[in-house]
Order: C-alpha cells, then structure tokens, then sequence
C-alpha cells in the first residue's frame, strides 16, 4: 500500500519525529503541506496528516489546514 504522512514541524521537530518514525514500519514518505498537490495525493492508497501545537491546533494551524484543503480540492 503506498503511504504518504503530510506533517508540519516548526519549532523542535518534535512531529517530524514521530512522522518519521512512523514511516519506517509503513514504508511512508513524509512531505510537508507545500510538497503536495492534488495530482501526487491521487498516487496514495493511504494518506495521514500530523501536525499539533501543545497538543492542540491554534487558528494559525487550522487556516494552514483550510489552505491545503482549498489546493487540493475538486482536483
């Protein structure tokens, strides 16, 4: 099964991490909200997003997250 994890890991890399340790085991590539497009998600059987600050999205987060989706919507 092809696997992508979209994450973003800004200030210690702390989701990076865990990404990346999760890739391993599902032989994932891990990519950042900027590296994807609608054309390269359709190439996934499974796609999982990551991405938390102090355990919780602020607005910041959560406009990013509606950015994305926008991008990749419809295509």
């Amino acid at each position: 099964m092809k696997t992508l994890i979209i994450c973003e890991s800004v200030h210690h890399g702390c989701t990076k991490k865990v990404a990346d340790s999760m890739a391993g085991p599902l032989k994932a590539e891990v990519k950042k909200p900027g590296e994807v497009d609608a054309d390269l998600l359709a190439t996934y059987d499974l796609i999982g997003f990551g991405g938390t600050n102090k355990g919780r999205p602020d607005e910041s987060d959560l406009e990013k997250a509606r950015e994305f989706a926008a991008r990749v919507a419809g295509k």
